[in-house]
């Protein structure tokens, strides 16, 4: 299964990640650049986390940020574009980096804000869908990916967080900080209420 979709807080994003950056099986990457920068590789935890403390555009709190996973192996280098952008409509933005999907294992880490959390994931291209002859695809230019290898990272980083987990929200794991902020009242996604989705909240662990 190469995705899967949680409820984690920061403390359980700060054990996972932990895990990850320990493992050396990957590179982390932030999905997409800042304006007029090169993405970032991401080698320490807090770094990481600190993401989270940059609010949207207006000033509004950040819940979200979107970082891509680079299995090392998986391909001859990381496959990164660059977009130029019309400065004049973009507020002085020249161009964007962004980095690709092939190789690559997408994480999106979501904490609560203002009552709410929305359910994190892990994705990535499964063999069968991109039509992988013995696990190993080749793109347009001519690049060989290890799309098996892929997988493999991707199942292992989704055991690694189901193992974690402390209850199940329909079919989503809810992790330990996650259970506290459920239990101290909180909402999940706007699809599972405290008051009207209870019943759905059912302990593993």
């Amino acid at each position: 299964m190469p995705n899967c979709h949680w409820f984690g807080a920061l403390d359980d994003h700060r054990t996972i990640l932990s895990e990850v950056l320990g493992s050396g099986d990957v590179d982390v990457y932030e999905l997409e650049s800042q304006p007029n920068n090169n993405v970032r590789i991401f080698s320490a935890v807090e770094d990481i986390l600190a993401e989270f403390d940059i609010p949207y555009p207006g000033g509004i709190p950040r819940s979200g940020i979107h970082l891509n996973l680079w299995v090392k192996g998986s391909g001859s280098e990381p496959d990164i574009g660059r977009t130029p952008m019309n400065s004049s409509r973009n507020n002085g933005v020249l161009w964007k980096e962004r980095t690709g999907s092939l190789g690559f294992v997408t994480f999106y880490l979501e904490r609560p804000v203002e009552g709410m959390l929305r359910h994190s994931q892990t994705n990535t291209v499964s063999e069968a869908r991109i039509g992988a002859e013995d696990g190993i695809v080749t793109d347009h230019r001519g690049n060989c990916w290890n799309v098996r290898l892929t997988n493999r990272y991707s199942a292992k980083l989704n055991r690694i967080i189901r193992k974690q987990a402390v209850a199940k929200i329909g079919a989503m794991s809810v992790l330990p900080g996650a259970a506290r902020f459920w239990h101290d009242g909180g909402n999940f996604d706007g699809h599972y209420s405290n008051t009207k989705n209870a019943s759905y909240y059912v302990r593993v662990a």
